[in-house]
């Protein structure tokens, strides 16, 4: 993977990672939806843009207040986008 691609990786990775934070603050309590939806959001819309940049398909289609992105879709893409920057060991 080139440069580029794999900068854009580690971009992605930072919005997920930024997303289940939020997704975390809800579940546990710390944060009312109200409170993170506006940020939820904006990173959601940045992590389709990075998703499309590397041609990878959208693993939660759904809206926040009608479904949130299982663990598991969380982990399969981190993961895999920490293997392809470079970050993690295959």
């Amino acid at each position: 993977m080139d440069d580029y691609s794999n900068n854009a990786a580690s971009l992605l990775i930072e919005e997920i990672e930024a997303q289940k934070n939020h997704m975390i603050q809800v579940a546990t309590g710390g944060s009312l939806i109200e409170e993170v939806d506006d940020k939820y959001r904006s990173h959601r819309l940045e992590i389709k843009r990075k998703l499309i940049n590397l041609h990878i398909d959208e693993p939660n289609p759904a809206d926040f207040r009608t479904a949130a992105m299982s663990f598991e879709a969380v982990v399969s893409v981190v993961n895999t986008l920490a293997i392809i920057s470079g970050r993690r060991d295959k």
